[in-house]
């Protein structure tokens, strides 16, 4: 019975890896595919949203939205992860916004607009992490572990990740800046 057993096991572990070596550059393209248009869906709603008057093409928070819009269509999916600090700090820099200031700024726009914004950052920020699957893992575990255990435990284990894959853990923590700022709009509406 046991060696019938270990024989499942090995083969469900061998049409994995298959599955895996054969589909990994499909994969990869479909998740670049699938950021992409989600992307351009949001463009197309901010360009709506301008047409229909509630944002003006000059204003900073369209300059900063359509900037974060355009840099993820252009990297997604093949973002390497020694560009994703840069990418992030270079949206974050446009034109001198800070987080607090464009959450003022947001905060005056009609509640689409809102609504918008909030969901480009959570997108972006997914993207951020989206394309790594460790960098996938340490975000959703973060997550989880700050919902379940004490801030003491959270700092440690953040202490311990930050020696083992320091890179993947800045990435983690930009990402975190804009999704808390999205959570922050989403409840401004």
């Amino acid at each position: 019975m046991t060696t019938g057993l270990w024989l499942a096991v090995i083969i469900v572990a061998l049409a994995v890896l298959t599955e895996t070596l054969v589909f990994w550059k499909r994969r990869t393209l479909l998740k670049a595919k699938e950021q992409c248009f989600r992307f351009h869906d949001l463009r197309d709603r901010l360009q709506l949203l301008n047409l229909e008057g509630k944002i003006r093409p000059d204003s900073n928070v369209y300059g900063f939205l359509l900037l974060t819009i355009n840099i993820a269509i252009r990297n997604a999916g093949v973002i390497k992860m020694s560009q994703l600090l840069e990418i992030s700090r270079s949206v974050k820099s446009s034109e001198g916004h800070e987080f607090g200031k464009l959450q003022a700024d947001i905060g005056q726009y009609p509640k689409e607009v809102q609504e918008l914004a909030s969901e480009v950052l959570n997108k972006f920020a997914w993207m951020l992490v989206a394309n790594d699957d460790l960098t996938v893992w340490l975000f959703k575990g973060l997550r989880i572990l700050t919902e379940v255990t004490n801030e003491a435990v959270v700092r440690g284990v953040k202490w311990v990740v930050s020696r083992i894959v320091p890179n993947h853990v800045r990435v983690v923590r930009e990402a975190n800046e804009y999704a808390r700022l999205g959570q922050r709009l989403a409840r401004s509406y």
